[in-house]
């Protein structure tokens, strides 16, 4: 979907102003039209500067951003403030400039979801997006351990035999039986994942319900998973999720109302960057 796509970038600012606190707006001195950095601007927004300061303080506070990310997130603070500075806003307090930043964020957003939504526009996204209100799998799962037994898992082996053959668990399965949280009924996907971990979770993922995994060599001796019960991902009706549609669709917009702003701001703006951070930028 066309509108998703272009929501990436924004949806990472939005991540970056409001869960970080709005860490690259509040660095550095107050937006004034007589901004000045004393030459060490190493990008300019019609006039106004970033500064080598401001930079490093951006990549000490964001680590895992990349290098163009930070260069887009960078420029995008600043014209949210420029754009706050046009609308007579600005102030130098730290605090107050956060604020201002999300009084403009908050501004642009309330005009595109001041319009309610029809039913018509809630279903097409109901069915662009079934993967969001899609259930995920649940697993009911027994397990056995066999800590004697040797890396060939012969013991294990012979287990899985004759379940195969008979459906029969042998007394070796009940004498070697581990007591988890799966067994006692059906649980999510991401629990299954949290208590097994990935080795053993994604071997029962390919399992059916009565099914017994081969066995697996861990550390902890030979595993057997015997898959109890298994439900499929199931997407609900539209009109049992239709708050939670309409949730999505505010958020989905929100994003994209951001997104276009800045857009808009990009295109308005005179943004030069210094020759020194071209290879920060996306090769083409």
């Amino acid at each position: 979907m066309r509108v998703m796509a272009s929501l990436a970038h924004s949806k990472k600012l939005l991540l970056v102003l409001f869960i970080t606190g709005v860490v690259l707006a509040v660095m550095g001195s107050g937006v004034q039209s007589s901004i000045n950095f004393s030459g060490d601007n190493i990008i300019t927004i019609d006039g106004h500067g970033i500064s080598h300061d401001q930079l490093a303080d951006a990549q000490t506070q964001n680590p895992n951003v990349s290098k163009n990310e930070l260069l887009n997130l960078l420029i995008d603070n600043k014209l949210l403030l420029l754009r706050a500075e046009e609308l007579g806003l600005v102030q130098s307090d730290k605090v107050i400039r956060k604020a201002i930043v999300q009084r403009i964020v908050e501004q642009e957003v309330h005009k595109v979801l001041q319009a309610q939504p029809d039913e018509t526009d809630l279903v097409s996204f109901y069915q662009a997006q079934q993967t969001r209100f899609t259930s995920p799998s649940q697993f009911q799962v027994k397990i056995a351990r066999f800590n004697q037994d040797d890396n060939q898992c012969s013991q294990a082996k012979t287990v899985k035999r004759i379940w195969d053959e008979s459906t029969t668990l042998s007394a070796d399965w009940h004498h070697n039986i581990v007591n988890q949280p799966l067994e006692s009924s059906l649980h999510s996907e991401t629990l299954v994942y949290r208590q097994l971990g990935n080795q053993l979770a994604q071997q029962l993922s390919t399992l059916q319900a009565q099914e017994m995994s081969v066995p697996i060599y861990t550390h902890q001796g030979c595993i057997l998973m015997l898959l109890v019960n298994k439900l499929e991902p199931q997407v609900p009706p539209y009109i049992k999720v239709k708050d939670q549609v309409l949730a999505e669709y505010r958020i989905t917009f929100r994003r994209k109302a951001l997104s276009d702003l800045l857009n808009r701001l990009r295109n308005d703006a005179d943004i030069h960057i210094a020759p020194d951070l071209h290879e920060w930028l996306p090769s083409e």
